[in-house]
């Protein structure tokens, strides 16, 4: 599973997107074919766009699967972010909506999902509260191997 934060600074994108490129790659070469993704801007965004490159070149049984929080949940989101979104959500293999509305239960819920039928956390987390810190506590405390691509920035 992706998690990482909504603000990814622009000068640090194309560092995240090498070492994204870097750890799907080992992930996959250990039998990791299902990535799931919280569908959000910023990391997550970046890393469905890393992993759908990759389908498209090297890894074509590697599969994204969207785990969103509701349906809608991009409504009030930049025009360029809805575009990038909507490029996201067509290229993924399989796209559940975990909650019924917006509310922040639905988020927490969308990251429990996504930990709970995971194996391996792909995360960029530079902040030690908010959901991606949740999610990576959560993700650690259920077992799941943490890789921090946050490492030297």
């Amino acid at each position: 599973m992706f998690t990482g934060h909504r603000n990814v600074p622009p000068l640090l994108a194309e560092e995240l997107t090498q070492r994204l490129i870097s750890e799907i790659r080992r992930a996959y070469g250990e039998g990791f074919r299902i990535f799931y993704n919280g569908g959000a801007v910023g990391f997550d965004a970046l890393a469905a766009k890393t992993l759908l490159d990759l389908q498209k070149t090297e890894l074509p049984d590697a599969k994204l699967i969207l785990a969103l929080p509701f349906f809608g949940h991009f409504r009030k989101w930049s025009k360029e972010d809805q575009i990038g979104y909507a490029e996201i959500l067509s290229a993924a293999d399989k796209v559940v909506y975990v909650w019924q509305n917006n509310s922040r239960d639905s988020y927490l819920e969308r990251n429990r999902y996504m930990a709970d039928r995971s194996a391996l956390c792909l995360c960029y987390c530079t902040e030690k509260t908010g959901g991606t810190a949740y999610t990576v506590a959560y993700a650690k405390k259920h077992g799941l191997r943490i890789v921090d691509l946050t490492r030297s920035f």
